[in-house]
Formats: C-alpha cells, structure tokens, sequence
C-alpha cells in the first residue's frame, strides 16, 4: 500500500506505506531528543539507543533474512541494591504490540555505563515497520513491584524487508505473507501407515 506525508498541509514524501511511517517516527524522534537533554532520573540515566545489524552498523531497513541488534547503553548513577532491568517494548506501524523483551538474570550493578543488546534472529519478525520503546525498570531484590527509571515510547524504528527472491523454502511464492512474526520452525514430516 501507499501512503503520504504531510508537513504544514504540503505533501512531503509519498511512496510505500511503512517506509513514510518511518519518516513520520524518525522526525518525531528527532524532535523528541531536541527536547529531552537527559532521559532518565538522578539514579539511571539513557545514554543510547540504536539498531544494529551484527557486525555492529546501525541500520534502519533490515532483510528478513539478517539479525537484528536493539542496543540500549544507559547509567547507572548511584549504588543501589536494586537491579536495574533493561526492556525493549516492539510495536507494529499499526500499533500492535509484538512483545516486551526483558534482560534475564540481572543482579545489582555498581554505578557506570552498561551496554544491553537484544538479538532477533532472521526470520523471526514479518516484513514491515516496527517501532520500539526502551526503558529501564528498578527492581528491589526481595519485593514484587517495580518502578519505571525511563521509558522512551518508540524512539527507535526500522523496517524489515523481504527481498522477495524465490528459493525451495518459498515454493517459489513471492507475495506478502499474513502475521507479525515469520519463524522459521522446525518441521518433522514422515509417511505414517
């Protein structure tokens, strides 16, 4: 589908739909950082947010077909005994939430620069845009709540594309497959009498 941007009521971009909306988000990002001088609060702070490709270059349109690397590097201010939790919130252009992604296992850290990445393998998210939020929640060790350190609202986004090339794996089908996700499962298929 196709889509138009409008800035002051005069068409500024116009071209395919998930690619105009990233236009939208990259200008509303760059708006948003022209505002915000610190992202975060006296404990923790955001530092970065980025998308990488693994050899560690930013990229906006990925293929289906690469890894995608969501990198958060934030602050830890002041000691604590709390655990400071990175996540990553993936929308769809739509709105649709995809899923909150959260590090595993993090143990209290001394103040200093961290570094977060989570990798979606290939073949994991469907073609189109998607849009991600970063936060970092404050967990105390022994208690069931949490608080909200920051979290940005979909600051980062990027496009997936499929290159469309027709391989045994496709059966030759080069259209638009249905769904958020595209994994590539694990099939066991044998003659039963």
């Amino acid at each position: 589908s196709k889509a138009i941007l409008l800035e002051e009521g005069k068409v500024t971009k116009s071209g395919d739909t998930s690619k105009i909306v990233l236009s939208y988000f990259d200008r509303i990002a760059k708006k948003s950082k022209k505002k915000h001088s610190v992202i975060g609060d006296t404990s923790c702070r955001l530092v970065e947010a980025k998308i990488t490709d693994k050899n560690k270059e930013k990229i906006i349109s990925p293929l289906l077909t690469d890894e995608v690397h969501i990198v958060m590097t934030y602050e830890i201010l002041q000691k604590t005994a709390d655990r400071y939790v990175p996540n990553f919130h993936v929308h769809t252009a739509e709105g649709q939430y995809v899923c909150c992604v959260s590090a595993p296992d993090i143990k209290p850290m001394k103040p200093g620069h961290y570094q977060a990445t989570c990798i979606f393998p290939p073949y994991l998210l469907n073609e189109g845009a998607y849009y991600i939020g970063v936060a970092v929640t404050s967990h105390p060790l022994d208690e069931q709540r949490y608080t909200i350190i920051f979290w940005e609202k979909e600051i980062l986004s990027f496009n997936i594309v499929d290159p469309k090339i027709p391989t045994l794996s496709n059966y030759g089908y080069v259209g638009k497959v249905p769904g958020v996700i595209r994994p590539r499962l694990t099939w066991q298929i044998k003659e039963v009498k």
